[in-house]
């Protein structure tokens, strides 16, 4: 695996890559925790050239996010997959957030429908990264985790409005045996808190299962979900959403025959979580 900073030592690394047929590419933030490794093993075995791209989240500073990521534990955490490169950009070199001669702006009405690191701003400064990523690195191949699923949105929409020679792979999320979806968030609460993270995963399983019985008025079901969801001390249920799962458009009726996203955001002491199923 070699690691690469700079743009013009990336470009000539890449340069140098142009014989392989299906380059790939996954964008991680900090942890390499396991629902990473499941994008990762699945670029890994659909690619023959294979990059992972290091940089920090849209909502931190570049200066915040270098004091706080470890970047040994991350390189010793990849060396399992023996990437090609691991391409950590520079930003005081380039802003990888903007894009300079003009602006994209998401017009999508569901863009800033969800609270938290989804609101429309990050909606824009992601699809910038992304071109801008797309344009250095060139890949075939892009994969992101379902946990993601608007950021798969946002890229879908991108890729298929400037008509880009990319294929987007959603890679199904992982779970630990209690249901949990892997995430940095997960690893940051204390051993008193973990049990408490399952009433998100929960929460989409109660609601499943009550649709199954029939259960199909919209406000009838938050409130159940609220009432069991109340049994988790020290979890607070922020938002439920049921959204068409192609357009992610809110939906007012369950009878409609397009799959719906339901997706839920709670919150564990200072950590917020979101998590989302298809139905």
């Amino acid at each position: 695996m070699e690691i690469v900073r700079t743009i013009q030592e990336f470009k000539q690394k890449r340069f140098q890559g142009n014989f392989y047929s299906r380059p790939g590419m996954v964008v991680i933030h900090d942890q390499v925790h396991l629902g990473v490794e499941e994008v990762i093993w699945k670029m890994i075995k659909s690619c023959d050239l294979r990059i992972v791209i290091l940089v920090p989240n849209c909502n931190e500073t570049y200066q915040e996010w270098k004091f706080r990521t470890n970047l040994d534990t991350i390189k010793a955490s990849l060396k399992i997959f023996n990437l090609d490169f691991l391409f950590i950009p520079d930003f005081e070199e380039k802003n990888y957030y903007e894009i300079n001669g003009f602006e994209i702006t998401p017009n999508q009405n569901w863009a800033g429908l969800l609270e938290g690191s989804y609101i429309k701003d990050f909606a824009k400064l992601n699809l910038n990264l992304f071109l801008n990523l797309y344009n250095l690195v060139q890949p075939k191949h892009l994969f992101v985790g379902q946990k993601d699923y608007y950021l798969a949105r946002l890229l879908s929409d991108l890729i298929y409005g400037f008509g880009i020679d990319l294929e987007l792979h959603v890679v199904e999320s992982a779970r630990n045996q209690q249901g949990v979806l892997y995430t940095g968030c997960l690893d940051r609460l204390s051993d008193s808190d973990k049990p408490q993270a399952e009433a998100l995963n929960r929460t989409l399983e109660f609601i499943k299962r009550m649709i199954q019985n029939n259960k199909r008025d919209i406000e009838e079901l938050e409130s159940l979900a609220k009432d069991f969801v109340s049994s988790f001390l020290g979890f607070r249920l922020k938002k439920i959403y049921f959204l068409n799962a192609f357009t992610l458009d809110p939906v007012v009726s369950l009878d409609c025959a397009d799959p719906i996203l339901l997706a839920v955001m709670g919150q564990l002491g200072s950590e917020i979580f979101i998590d989302n199923i298809v139905i």
